[in-house]
């Protein structure tokens, strides 16, 4: 259930921080998805709001600890996100550098004078 949760949240971050970053910021596809990546994640801070409300008695101890292990499944799962997603849009500009220079025109030669 925690994994699941998990990965509802930071895949639904990902998709918003892609919508956000790509379509009203107008960055590049490679670099939405690497500024995306990195805002996916669920921050620190969180373990204190959680940490805080718990003591007010705002939220019960079963949705804190949700709360607690979703913060830390994701910061662990961070770094691979961000190596996919570097590794990604590197592999994705090595691609479109081959494909260019494949179905490039070659200029003409000049002869020197």
């Amino acid at each position: 259930m925690l994994v699941s949760v998990t990965l509802l949240v930071v895949g639904g971050k990902l998709l918003l921080a892609v919508l956000v970053v790509g379509l009203f910021q107008g960055y590049r596809m490679s670099h939405t998805w690497i500024i995306a990546t990195g805002l996916a994640q669920v921050s620190e801070f969180s373990i204190v709001l959680g940490s805080r409300a718990r003591r007010l008695r705002i939220v019960t101890r079963e949705v804190y600890l949700v709360i607690l292990s979703v913060s830390v499944l994701s910061l662990l799962l961070a770094p691979l996100l961000w190596k996919v997603a570097v590794n990604g849009v590197s592999s994705f500009h090595l691609f479109s550098l081959r494909w260019h220079s494949k179905h490039q025109k070659p200029k003409p030669r000049t002869l020197p004078s």
